[in-house]
């Protein structure tokens, strides 16, 4: 039958957005996969589509957050497997150490340089700081006021577009050129779902948070 133009399916931008905006993704997939068990071709395409979710973006203020991390330099291509070690590194270093988490990972970007190498931290918020051992040392988020929004599904599209939503409403990051790269006061990716619950990355709930600079707000 013909749509109506100016339907919600009609001007949904893809099949996938006008089933989750419905709740009908699960029931969706659910049918396909029955029906290639009978027969019917399921195509390998969806079967593998990446469902991309993006939350609210918000203003809040923090407080300074103690935190003990491992900074390292590496480059962009491949820092996903050396931020999953680092990961387990600092997991093993906070429970063998009898350090106090008060909340979840993070990942902080200190220097983005997409061509080169990133600056960055695998962190965890405690309770207090305590002597390092020289590779995990202590640091802090800074107090202050942060543009965040939590996603899933894809880092590139929650940074995007807490990006574009900040340039939107004139907010001004917390940021300087460097000669390496971009540099941020404080710019963090915190992992808010248990790995042991969920292993699948792709369906992680993750807040990015960049902090404001200090006239911004």
């Amino acid at each position: 039958s013909t749509r109506e133009k100016g339907s919600d399916w009609f001007e949904a931008k893809s099949l996938c957005e006008w089933l989750q905006a419905r709740g009908l993704v699960a029931l969706f997939f659910a049918f396909f996969a029955d029906s290639s068990q009978n027969g019917i071709p399921f195509s390998t395409e969806m079967k593998h589509t990446q469902m991309i979710t993006i939350g609210e973006p918000k203003v809040d203020k923090r407080p300074e957050t103690p935190t003990m991390g491992i900074r390292v330099r590496v480059p962009m291509k491949g820092m996903s497997s050396h931020v999953t070690q680092l990961m387990k590194e600092l997991r093993l270093w906070i429970q063998q150490s009898g350090a106090n988490p008060s909340g979840t990972p993070f990942l902080r970007l200190h220097l983005i340089d997409m061509a080169g190498e990133m600056d960055i931290e695998v962190g965890m918020p405690v309770a207090e700081t305590m002597a390092g051992d020289g590779r995990v040392c202590a640091s802090s988020l800074p107090a202050g006021s942060y543009a965040s929004l939590i996603y899933s599904g894809s880092g590139l599209a929650g940074n995007k577009a807490l990006i574009e939503w900040a340039r939107a409403n004139n907010l001004a990051f917390d940021r300087w050129d460097d000669e390496r790269g971009d540099a941020f006061r404080a710019r963090y990716e915190s992992f808010l779902t248990d790995p042991k619950v969920e292993p699948r990355k792709t369906r992680w709930q993750v807040e990015v948070a960049i902090k404001l600079a200090d006239d911004a707000v």
